[in-house]
């Protein structure tokens, strides 16, 4: 169980690392859409290992919304746009708030508010790319 923690944290580390050593990735749309994937199969991995954990419920309410955040990023990017300096503290707060109606025993809305909202988000997505 450990070592899944640790790939998670590994993978997460390495990326940091390319991320800062290469400042032409920077602006990359395919950086952050990498960022964002990296976020998604590390949540992911916690998942499978920690099944019956009761804090990953948690986590995958706080770290949700980031997969959206950074594919609008990189779609941003991708069309030439520049990405606000709130989207990643939005995602974040907005993990937050999903975290908070969880905690507050409002789970059913968590997850509705986050299917909502990030499925709205991968649809502007789709039509900034487009």
């Amino acid at each position: 169980m450990i070592s899944a923690l640790s790939l998670c944290l590994c993978l997460l580390g390495i990326g940091g690392v390319v991320y800062y050593l290469r400042p032409r990735a920077r602006g990359s749309a395919l950086t952050l859409w990498a960022w964002g994937w990296v976020v998604f199969f590390s949540h992911a991995q916690l998942m499978l290992y920690y099944r019956g954990e009761t804090w990953i419920p948690w986590l995958s309410h706080a770290m949700g919304p980031m997969l959206p955040a950074f594919l609008v990023a990189g779609a941003l990017v991708y069309g030439g746009r520049q990405v606000p300096t709130w989207l990643f503290p939005g995602a974040l707060a907005f993990g937050l708030l999903r975290l908070g109606l969880a905690a507050g025993g409002i789970e059913e809305g968590a997850i509705t508010l986050g299917l909502v909202v990030e499925l709205g988000t991968k649809l502007i997505c789709a039509l900034l790319v487009f």
